[in-house]
């Protein structure tokens, strides 16, 4: 039996890990440097966290679940573009686009964990469909979609 408490709190762990280690990522790609250590590192923590999503128990299908699912392929498919096509051609701009999306998705949620956990922001967003919330996840998409095309321009070619 899964202690989904334990879980919950090593999950959430990764997660942060993930965050951090995912705004050294954006960083050092942003300086060009798309395959370093820290890049390498922040992919682990996102299969790490990624994983451990999936090992909570499957009801249906949640925005958690399919957030795991868009993880998955995404990460899936930047480790093709860096193993089996070496960031060749376009595999270049799956791989730099997946990193950042997975950068993404772990900011999404967190800002969905912040509407849900912390009091203030429930008051605003309680169900996650008020417009506070969608406001803040419009500005994170604006973000991380500027911050992808400013990466990629840097390292085009």
């Amino acid at each position: 039996m899964i202690d989904i408490a334990g879980l919950t709190v090593f999950h959430t762990v990764l997660s942060f890990i993930g965050i951090f280690l995912g705004v050294g990522a954006v960083m050092k790609m942003l300086d060009r440097d798309v395959t370093g250590k820290l890049v390498k590192w922040f992919l682990v923590a996102a299969v790490a966290t990624t994983v451990t999503g999936f090992l909570f128990p499957f009801k249906a299908v949640t925005p958690a679940f399919a957030t795991g699912i868009a993880a998955t392929v995404t990460l899936a498919l930047v480790y093709i573009a860096l193993y089996i096509f070496h960031l060749k051609s376009l595999w270049r701009w799956v791989y730099i686009g997946g990193v950042v999306f997975n950068i993404y998705l772990l900011f999404f949620v967190l800002v969905a964990q912040g509407f849900l956990k912390v009091a203030f922001l429930n008051a605003l967003a309680p169900t996650l469909s008020e417009p506070p919330f969608a406001v803040a996840q419009l500005v994170m998409l604006v973000i991380f979609v500027t911050l992808g095309i400013r990466i990629l321009k840097r390292n085009w070619g």
